[in-house]
This record gives C-alpha cells, sequence and structure tokens, in this order.
C-alpha cells in the first residue's frame, strides 16, 4: 500500500529538469553570496596582526585564526606564553609513564571543529 501524502503538502520531482532549473539558480545565487561574505571576512583577517601571526601557525587558516583570537581574547591574560599554549590546545601532548615516551597529537581546548589541519 502506497502511504498516502497529505494535500496541503508540496511534493516536487528533483529528477525533472524543470524542477531543478530553479533550484540550480538558487544555489549559484547562495554560492555567489558566500564568496562575497569570505572575501570580506579574509579582508578584515589580513588587516588584523595578531590573525596574521595565529595563521603562521601550521594548518590555521584566516577563519581558524579569527575562532581563535576571540575565543583566547586580549593575550595579556596570560602571564606566560606557554600558558596561552596550553590554554589554545597548540602545545603537542607527551605521555612518559616510565621509562617509555610516547608522544600526542596537540592538546586542544578551543573548538576542533574550528581548526583545519
Amino acid at each position: 500500500m502506497k502511504p498516502q501524502i497529505p494535500p496541503h503538502s508540496r511534493v516536487v520531482d528533483l529528477r525533472s529538469a524543470a524542477a531543478r532549473v530553479p533550484n540550480l539558480a538558487l544555489l549559484k545565487t547562495l554560492d555567489e553570496q558566500v564568496e562575497v561574505v569570505t572575501v570580506e571576512i579574509a579582508k578584515t583577517a589580513c588587516n588584523d596582526e595578531d590573525i596574521q601571526i595565529l595563521m603562521t601557525l601550521s594548518g590555521v587558516d584566516f577563519y581558524s585564526a579569527m575562532v581563535m583570537a576571540s575565543e583566547i581574547g586580549d593575550v595579556k591574560r596570560f602571564p606566560t606564553q606557554w600558558k596561552l599554549v596550553a590554554y589554545a590546545g597548540l602545545a603537542p601532548r607527551i605521555d612518559q609513564p616510565g621509562e617509555y615516551e610516547r608522544r600526542g597529537g596537540k592538546t586542544c581546548s578551543l573548538s576542533r571543529e574550528n581548526l583545519s589541519e
């Protein structure tokens, strides 16, 4: 038995060419708008010295640098650069339970999904 479709719902067959054309036009418009916003964000990043410094880190692009800077805030609140590195999760993890040493990836307290590596 076929499920009944409520009469008020609009079902669009995305396989038909007529249905795809408006969707593709909308997708193109949205892509263009995203590109404009991305360029503006990149311009802002290029004009900020703190962002430029963060971008020198391996795997950190302008977007990640801006997120890190906003989460870190004023760097003067950290007494040493090592406290900042630990807070940002950029220090490599070293585990020495005995005579063996294991090295791990970076620890991370910032939003991991915002870091690109």
